[in-house]
């Protein structure tokens, strides 16, 4: 919902808000772009040092602490709006690495209709993101931020919820950096 909903409202944030020419746009989100590729590396990267748990726990504290700074900085400048927009990628991102994993391995059998229900929901729940992003236009960084805020709290706290359940210890790895 994160992203989708940035990628529903960057352009008229940045063009519309910020007053930006389309070039410039299509840097700065080409910017938010390279960003999302660092996230599987990253991923891998700390999972070889910290437990996967506490990584997932992390990104979702990111998310929340991005949405309450893009609610108090993020109209400022577009280049804080783009800082605290790639945090948030980069932060989905890392987490959809072993968020896919924990989902697909819950199914033993028939995993390619594991993989479109996740692709589905996600486009489904990214849709909406955009629609409550955008309900009010003309105050369009306050709705991400507290949309940010919003799903990295219920995100956060599920996963505190069901982190030490067997159907997740059982699958992720407890401590990577012990190996």
């Amino acid at each position: 919902m994160c992203l989708t909903a940035f990628l529903g409202s960057a352009a008229y944030v940045y063009i519309d808000g910020f007053g930006m020419s389309e070039q410039a746009f299509s840097f700065i989100f080409a910017f938010n772009a390279v960003c999302a590729a660092f996230g599987p590396t990253l991923y891998l990267r700390l999972s070889r040092r910290f437990p996967v748990q506490s990584i997932i726990l992390g990104c979702f504290l990111v998310v929340i602490v991005t949405g309450a700074m893009m609610l108090s900085l993020g109209g400022l400048a577009p280049w804080i709006f783009a800082a605290l927009a790639a945090m948030t990628t980069i932060a989905v991102i890392v987490v959809r690495v072993p968020g896919a994993n924990l989902l697909l391995d819950q199914q033993t059998k028939d995993t390619g209709s594991a993989a479109a229900l996740i692709q589905f929901s996600g486009t489904m729940m990214g849709a909406a993101a955009v629609q409550i992003v955008s309900a009010n236009a003309h105050d369009l960084i306050r709705n991400y931020g507290l949309l940010l805020m919003i799903i990295g709290t219920t995100c956060a706290t599920l996963w505190l919820i069901v982190r030490h359940r067997p159907f997740v210890t059982d699958v992720l790895p407890q401590n990577r950096g012990a190996d």
